[in-house]
């Protein structure tokens, strides 16, 4: 009876290993874009005169389609709770390819001064779906990096 108890134990075992990811034909699980490498580091000091550079990986879920294209951006957090938000040319970088690497680059001295930006100084970076010519869906992002001043 032992021995039935551990081979019926085995089985469930491994069917339960061999199973097939439940995440797996998730868009949330083949989509992603993390932070490779990033100057200033999270927790340095900052100031105006600094800029944010970042080495990012992304990749697209191939069930994922748009006819507008798809994005990263740095978002800000603000003082508007729950809000992030950017301001000029440097915020948005349109992607060429569903996967790979990209340097993202944002002069702080943009946003330093902005009413809206909370300090100290937190951001994200953002995988957008283009959704129109003039919107877009956020399918993934970074944790948030937090700086001190």
């Amino acid at each position: 009876m032992k021995g039935y108890a551990s081979i019926t134990l085995m089985a469930v075992f491994l069917l339960f290993a061999c199973k097939v990811n439940p995440t797996e034909g998730n868009n949330a699980a083949a989509t992603y874009i993390e932070v490779a490498e990033l100057v200033p580091a999270a927790g340095s000091m900052i100031s105006a005169s600094d800029t944010i550079a970042a080495i990012l990986k992304y990749a697209i879920d191939n069930a994922v389609q748009s006819d507008y294209g798809f994005s990263i951006s740095v978002k800000f957090t603000s003082v508007n709770e729950g809000q992030t938000f950017s301001i000029g040319q440097d915020t948005d970088i349109s992607l060429t390819e569903k996967a790979g690497t990209i340097t993202h680059t944002y002069p702080l001295d943009m946003i330093w001064n902005h009413a809206d930006l909370k300090h100290p100084v937190s951001c994200y970076f953002y995988l957008h779906k283009e959704t129109s010519q003039t919107s877009s869906t956020v399918i993934a992002k970074t944790a948030e990096i937090k700086y001190t001043e």
